[in-house]
């Protein structure tokens, strides 16, 4: 899983977590914000998305602005 910022005009930064299912667990992006909410309260991310792999950058970290890209469907400049 990653947590990462999403930019807002209205609100600045809004949450929002990429999360890999291993080892043949289902889910879908409701229950597990349903899920966060439970455990986070006021924390917990705004939007969630499932991911098959995290994409990484050229160091081997998550890449946190292609997460973020991915969610909102705009592409890197």
């Amino acid at each position: 899983m990653a947590a990462f910022p999403l930019r807002s005009v209205h609100h600045g930064e809004i949450p929002a977590a990429a999360v890999e299912l291993t080892g043949g667990l289902r889910s879908d992006e409701r229950e597990l914000l349903r899920f966060a909410r439970e455990a986070l309260g006021l924390r917990a991310p705004r939007r969630v998305m499932i991911v098959e792999t995290l994409p990484t950058t050229p160091q081997g970290k998550v890449d946190l602005r292609r997460l973020a890209e991915m969610l909102t469907g705009k592409a890197r400049d």
